[in-house]
């Protein structure tokens, strides 16, 4: 594993050893290593106290000193190292009341949330692993070090990161990590919402999210975080275009769509107002109509909770205001979508509509994703032929409008959007004498 080690870690772990002092790698850097994976961040762990690392090293950043956590520059890389600790009780199972720098790497990796976390390395001294957590990687088993309820009460937040573990490497859940989490979901409530959706943002966008989505509704965490989503589990369709309840239709499309955050928080909202606008006709037939705008709704809602930032918000809801919206395999109906969707959503647009699709069962499959590559094949074409798709592509703009005898405000608006009209069902008509003259014509009317 040396091999493995950039010289730049090698370095600062050579100058400690110098001095005097222990040093090894450890957590996750040891863990990616295990798995052949390549690690991204680089800490090491010592029994150099935080002052003699600055002493020993010229160029550092106090990243985390209260913690006994030094940042080292080194050839212009920045590599993490921690004095050996040990924790006090967690009051607001947030963070240690009190950190006490102790001498042994044993009683610092005691203290770590999951045995393959727990493992530290060394060139001289090898793999140092007091909690089998090499055998739990073997195993693909995500388990805690000492006590799953301990660890949890310690740091609500490591629940989350044990699904997120789970689904990043594939792993499972120890069935000890399982009970209790659900014993105590309710714990992070108490962890800041900006820390529970960075785990969640790395549980959706990773390869096995329909996997983490499962974890979390077994677990109770998704109750607690996303409440409107556990509804869902239970909830029937009752529609012949649906075979699957609405959780297991919305954890599919989720995973059918591209690991993008914003596209799979679409996904994930896209049917969530269904459970509030379901009628059922005398067939007994579940319907859900307008269950979009009840979905931008609650999605907003989720978002401002969460502190999404507005830029992802926004997107987010316009892809969910518009995930089922109907467009008819023929141009004129493809302009008209593509002006009303924005063309800069639509490639989006179409890309939720065949994860909803796929999503949805078997019947009617085929001819549902042969119209959509209908649609797609229309949509190329429009778009390869510059035909006029928004206002800013008409050959008159409102100063044109003004100078024909347009009155200023509304009537520029009403105009322009009686054009654009025109042009997308006939976009030959965008010349500026065509335009010019079905607005003397209209109004003269």
């Amino acid at each position: 594993m040396e091999e493995r080690i950039p010289s730049y870690v090698r370095m600062v772990m050579s100058k400690l050893l110098e001095h005097g002092f222990e040093a090894h790698v450890v957590g996750g850097a040891v863990r990616d290593m295990l798995i052949q994976k390549s690690p991204e961040d680089w800490d090491i762990a010592t029994n150099a106290k935080p002052d003699t690392v600055k002493q020993i090293f010229k160029n550092t950043v106090d990243t985390g000193l209260k913690h006994g956590t030094v940042s080292v520059v080194q050839d212009g890389e920045m590599v993490e190292v921690t004095t050996y600790r040990r924790e006090s009780s967690y009051s607001d199972s947030r963070r240690p009341d009190s950190v006490e720098f102790v001498s042994s790497l044993q009683e610092d990796l005691a203290r770590r949330d999951f045995t393959i976390n727990a493992i530290a390395f060394s060139p001289a001294e090898g793999l140092i692993d007091y909690s089998q957590g090499t055998e739990d990687i073997k195993s693909g088993i995500i388990r805690c070090v000492g006590s799953s309820s301990e660890r949890f009460r310690e740091d609500a937040l490591r629940m989350i990161r044990a699904v997120r573990f789970a689904v990043q490497l594939d792993f499972e859940l120890d069935s000890d990590v399982i009970k209790a989490i659900q014993a105590n979901a309710e714990l992070i409530n108490r962890i800041a919402v900006e820390r529970i959706r960075e785990e969640f943002n790395k549980i959706l966008v990773a390869e096995k999210v329909e996997k983490g989505l499962r974890l979390l509704h077994l677990t109770g965490l998704l109750g607690e975080v996303l409440p409107e989503i556990e509804q869902s589990v239970d909830f029937s369709q009752n529609n012949p275009h649906h075979e699957f309840s609405l959780f297991e239709h919305t954890i599919k499309s989720v995973g059918n769509i591209n690991p993008q955050l914003q596209l799979r928080l679409a996904m994930l909202f896209h049917d969530v107002g269904k459970i509030y606008t379901k009628t059922v006709d005398k067939n007994g037939v579940g319907h859900f109509y307008n269950h979009e705008i009840m979905s931008v709704k609650i999605a907003d809602t989720i978002m401002k909770r969460m502190k999404y930032d507005n830029r992802t918000r926004e997107k987010v809801i316009r892809l969910v205001r518009w995930h089922d919206y109907r467009i008819k395999p023929c141009e004129v109906s493809v302009r008209k979508a593509v002006y009303r969707i924005g063309k800069e959503d639509f490639e989006d647009y179409l890309l939720i509509r065949n994860a909803d699709i796929r999503a949805q069962g078997s019947r009617y499959l085929d001819e549902k994703l042969e119209q959509q590559r209908m649609i797609e094949g229309i949509y190329r074409k429009v778009l390869n032929s510059g035909d006029p798709l928004s206002l800013k592509e008409l050959v008159v703009n409102g100063n044109d409008l003004l100078n024909a005898g347009v009155r200023e405000g509304q009537d520029i608006k009403a105009a322009l959007n009686y054009l654009i009209k025109k042009v997308l069902e006939d976009p030959s008509l965008n010349q500026k004498h065509v335009l010019l003259g079905l607005v003397k014509k209209k109004n003269s009317l």
